[in-house]
């Protein structure tokens, strides 16, 4: 937190990283951080969510000290990736672990199709409430929350019921939809970041090939007499899965190395 100090009593109390927000800041910022616009306009905005300030003390707030509060909010509009959750439930829905922990193949790959949408054609409602329906579920029935066994509070991802979530996801504030797009896009480039072996293809518009057909390829390159076929691949949580074909590449290139040498 960064404590901004002025005149006798006066103090504004700021986040300065993402594992501080609360959800409701989150949301509010999403707008200025996804849409953009006028940069010091969204600076200003930025300091008055970030603070807490209603609008009567915003107005109030010496020019100053809002000129010199405005280099904290920076760290919002660097478009550095973060993987803090920082909306974990939303109206009884509930979205992955954080850097997602718990994510599995099949809804990461149904999430990749809409995203590519979105980054591809720009702002598509369909394209985010899908995204959204294939990251946030309702929780089981009768689940233990505290002790939650499972790792996963959600039920379990069915495609087939995308179109009855997504629907109700269109009625949610697109400033929501905006905050769990950021979300998921911070997620995704440190999950590739993480992984160069994986993902080292060249990188076209945003996506490497490994995505032209979401991730069924990966789970095909999975699927085999060691881990089973694609219908278990696609339950692998994607941590699992990245570090299974972290090795499988590794392997390629000890034997590509092996008979270079032998032919050499």
């Amino acid at each position: 937190m960064i404590i901004l100090r002025y005149g006798r009593k006066g103090r504004l109390l700021m986040p300065d990283n993402f594992e501080e927000l609360t959800p409701k800041q989150a949301i509010a910022l999403a707008p200025l951080m996804f849409e953009g616009g006028d940069e010091e306009k969204c600076k200003a905005l930025a300091v008055k969510i970030l603070a807490g300030l209603g609008l009567i003390s915003f107005k109030l707030l010496p020019a100053e000290v809002l000129t010199k509060a405005l280099p904290y909010t920076d760290w919002l509009f660097e478009h550095k990736p973060f993987t803090c959750q920082w909306i974990p439930e939303y109206r009884g829905y509930h979205g992955p672990a954080a850097d997602f922990e718990n994510l599995r193949m099949k809804e990461f790959h149904f999430s990749e199709l809409h995203y590519r949408v979105l980054v591809s054609d720009g702002p598509d409602d369909s394209a985010i409430n899908n995204l959204v329906a294939a990251l946030y579920r309702p929780a089981k029935k009768g689940y233990d929350r505290r002790r939650n066994p499972d790792g996963d509070i959600r039920v379990p991802f069915n495609h087939n019921e995308m179109d009855y979530h997504a629907a109700i996801v269109a009625k949610w504030p697109e400033s929501v939809k905006q905050a769990i797009f950021l979300w998921y896009d911070g997620c995704r480039t440190t999950l590739i970041d993480n992984n160069p072996k994986v993902f080292k293809e060249p990188v076209v518009n945003g996506f490497e090939s490994q995505f032209d057909t979401g991730l069924y390829g990966m789970m095909r390159s999975l699927a085999g007499e060691r881990l089973g076929p694609v219908d278990r691949i696609e339950c692998m949580e994607i941590k699992q899965a990245m570090l299974e074909l972290g090795l499988i590449k590794e392997e390629e290139e000890y034997y590509e190395s092996q008979m270079a040498q032998n032919q050499s």
